[in-house]
């Protein structure tokens, strides 16, 4: 769990806190065309994944992952790659290439392993749930 919440929660927040100061990025906004995701959240459940060839299971909720690209990545290719394998877009940070896809429960594990085999996909994992510490918990 902490591998992940090095990975994706870090990074997610620290895009978090520039959109909230109103940073500017090459002139535009960090939050151009954001989303957020309005749905209800599946209740969590253990989701096994293969992480660039390691088995992983964490406690995530089912059938969404977090998508990071590599910069620059259009927006349209963006939701084309999604697409093409197999997701949809449910929420996103296009100027920061952060998306939450959802997926299939079933098929999380290989629309996963698809993303991750794309060049222009930095990381991709599922939506963990958690709570950050200073790993001074059990």
């Amino acid at each position: 769990m902490k591998h992940i919440l090095q990975r994706l929660v870090f990074p997610a927040l620290f895009v978090l806190i520039l959109g909230s100061l109103s940073c500017k990025k090459g002139g535009s906004d960090l939050l151009e065309g954001a989303t957020e995701f309005k749905g209800p959240y599946p209740a969590p459940e253990a989701v096994t994944y293969s992480d660039k060839g390691v088995s992983r299971t964490v406690t995530a909720y089912p059938g969404q992952v977090l998508v990071f690209f590599n910069m620059p990545v259009s927006e349209k290719e963006a939701t084309r790659l999604i697409a093409a394998s197999g997701g949809t877009i449910l929420a996103k940070t296009p100027a920061a290439g952060m998306y939450l896809a959802g997926a299939e429960p079933v098929k999380v594990s290989a629309f996963i392993t698809a993303l991750q085999a794309d060049p222009r996909v930095s990381d991709a994992a599922p939506n963990v749930t958690g709570s950050l510490s200073g790993g001074h918990g059990p």
